[in-house]
This record gives structure tokens, sequence and C-alpha cells, in this order.
């Protein structure tokens, strides 16, 4: 199973999550979908997060 964590900007993001302590052991992919990297997690696993290119169900107001 692989578990994808959407995100509105992956560099961004990317970023915040180094500053705490995050590795990204390999560079961003570019899929038809979106952008996709790869975390590692305790225990060796790696949680991916995506920037999808597509429309999304859920729009985030970014106003407030």
């Amino acid at each position: 199973h692989e578990l994808y964590l959407m995100c509105d900007d992956l560099d961004a993001s990317m970023e915040e999550l180094k500053a705490r302590g995050a590795e990204f052991p390999n560079p961003v992919t570019e899929a038809g979908f979106g952008r996709v990297a790869s975390m590692k997690i305790p225990g060796g696993s790696e949680l991916a997060l995506y920037e999808p290119r597509h429309p999304v169900a859920i729009q985030k107001d970014h106003s407030a």
C-alpha cells in the first residue's frame, strides 16, 4: 500500500519539512497526474507528497 498526502505547493512543503528534519532521498518525480516526492519516515518506510495537476474536489481559500 502507498499513502500520498496532497499539497498545494510541493517545493514549499518540502522546504518546510526539511527545516523540521525530514529527508527526501530521491528527486521530485514528474508524473501525468502531478509532481511527487517521497519522504523517509521512521521504520524505514516512505510517505509520498504530491502536488496535483488535475482539478481537486476541495479548493482551499487562501484569502484568510
